[in-house]
């Protein structure tokens, strides 16, 4: 599968996602940006998920994910193994449409340094990432 059949179609930044008995997601604490964080020092964060919903492609692949700023090292990556949710869906040659997969990934107690523009990429073993999302953590001031 190449990242051309596989797209995000909804990212959202939040503090974290339960699962209710029924298999619905519920989204705690949704964010429009990341939380301040120091440009100075490590700023401890409680808790940050991200809530994707993923349009799959036929071929079965793994999937990664990550959260960086620029050249740093990602703020959270994770890599799945999509076998799962290919299992519960039905066979390829029945689709009508590409089905979609809910994937949810985060940190808990955590240390993240430096203000600014961090990317929500995705990729698989045969692509380069590729920036699905931009999230703005604003810089902590002095004062707070």
């Amino acid at each position: 599968m190449s990242l051309n059949d596989l797209r995000v179609l909804t990212a959202v930044l939040c503090e974290e996602v339960r699962q209710e008995a029924n298999g619905k997601s519920v989204i705690v604490g949704a964010m429009a940006e990341g939380p301040e964080v120091s440009d100075d020092e490590p700023t401890p964060i409680s808790r940050l998920a991200v809530y994707l919903e993923i349009e799959m492609g036929a071929e079965r692949t793994p999937i990664e994910l990550r959260l960086v700023r620029g050249d740093d090292e990602p703020a959270m990556k994770v890599v799945l193994d999509s076998e799962q949710m290919y299992e519960e869906m039905p066979p390829v040659d029945t689709w009508e449409r590409n089905p979609i997969g809910v994937i949810v990934f985060g940190r808990e107690y955590f240390k993240l340094q430096g203000s600014g523009v961090y990317e929500l990429q995705v990729s698989t073993k045969q692509d380069e990432w590729k920036k699905c999302r931009d999230f703005f953590f604003p810089a902590k001031t002095a004062e707070q």
